[in-house]
């Protein structure tokens, strides 16, 4: 038997304690790790005439997600619902719920018009053409 100089009753507070504490520490290195990855997970591809992004964004459909251009700025929100219902307990939680949004600058303007956005197995793929007013304009130099 462990035996506490200040009493058998304080080891055991005092492991609660480190217990509780490495609880709380565990929580935070989780939410530390789930701060450092974006949702959705992006990538961008460009050839100069167009610009291809394809957004992971398993399991919504696509009325759950909104994709808007703003003069270069491209945002990609929406809403993730919660798998399980408000009564159960949770006891490990590695997939985040609720609204999430992310911009990006776009290395040149866009078509809007001729755009599309398409949902299949869970990746969201974006085509954007570059709109005519942003190509490079060649310019004649005059002279003898």
């Amino acid at each position: 038997m462990l035996i506490d100089r200040n009493g058998p009753w304080r080891l055991g507070n005092d492991l609660a304690a480190v217990m509780r504490a490495r609880s709380e520490m565990d929580r935070l290195f989780e939410r530390l790790e789930n701060a450092r990855e974006p949702f959705p997970a992006v990538n961008v591809y460009g050839n100069g005439e167009e610009l291809l992004i394809t957004a992971e964004v398993p399991g919504l459909d696509r009325e759950s997600i909104d994709v808007s251009i703003h003069e270069d700025l491209l945002t990609i929100s929406g809403k993730r619902e919660d798998a399980s219902g408000q009564k159960d307990v949770c006891h490990r939680r590695e997939r985040g719920s609720g609204s999430f949004s992310r911009s990006f600058a776009l290395p040149f303007g866009v078509d809007v018009e001729s755009a599309t956005a398409s949902l299949e197995r869970g990746v969201l793929q974006l085509r954007l053409p570059r709109s005519m007013e942003s190509l490079p304009k060649k310019i004649s130099v005059a002279g003898s």
